[in-house]
């Protein structure tokens, strides 16, 4: 295994909107947990974010109606994340930029930031639709999971290729976990055809390539 400094710049704020493109994928949600608990940050996301990715995964076959009762019931205790109830609307009009489809996102975002008085991050693979010219003066950075894992690593410099890789390693152990809590009582078929954890160099390369973590890749191990 290569062991060298992972290097990047960014200040992370210590609240996160998790977009439903972020909740979607379940290792990235446990992804999301580990990093906020090792920055002390806090995970957030609203209702209408929650009905999205329940709907879609619903959708795609990934899990049952029954099933997704049962997680909407578990899942913000079992992440330690809140599930914001607010409303949020007034602050549509500040976020007109934002593609309409995510200005629900950046309004609950933007919500956040005056109520804490403090920067919130959106968490979102979908960065071009966010209009960062305009959340970032007011506050609201917008960054993908990659990024946060970038910025992260460089706040805790040096971090080797077997930390950042423990890391990973440690979301999937808490994604089994959860899973072995609460087992889905529909059959996933996207679950049937998941490929085993990877545990060889290679096997990592194809996990993070597939995962959108191509610079994290490149950084362990090129």
């Amino acid at each position: 295994m290569i062991n060298k400094s992972v290097q990047a710049t960014s200040v992370i704020p210590q609240h996160w909107v998790l977009d439903a493109n972020v909740l979607f994928s379940d290792w990235a949600r446990w992804l999301c947990v580990g990093l906020a608990a090792r920055h002390q940050s806090q995970l957030y996301w609203t209702p209408q974010i929650e009905e999205e990715v329940f709907r879609n995964l619903q959708n795609t076959g990934r899990i049952s109606a029954a099933d997704v009762q049962m997680q909407r019931l578990v899942l913000p205790g079992a992440m330690g994340a809140q599930v914001l109830t607010e409303p949020f609307e007034a602050y549509l009009h500040d976020v007109q930029p934002v593609d309409p489809k995510d200005r629900h996102v950046a309004a609950a975002a933007l919500g956040l930031r005056h109520r804490q008085g403090q920067s919130v991050a959106i968490v979102t693979w979908n960065v071009r639709d966010f209009a960062r010219q305009k959340l970032t003066p007011n506050g609201v950075a917008v960054l993908t999971p990659e990024q946060v894992v970038l910025g992260l690593s460089a706040a805790q410099n040096p971090t080797t290729t077997r930390t950042l890789l423990g890391v990973f390693e440690q979301a999937l152990n808490d994604l089994e976990a959860f899973y072995k809590q609460h087992p889905l009582a529909g059959v996933s078929l996207a679950k049937n055809r998941a490929r085993p954890r990877p545990r060889t160099d290679l096997e990592w390369k194809d996990f993070l390539i597939r995962n959108r973590m191509n610079r994290v890749c490149k950084l362990c191990f090129n």
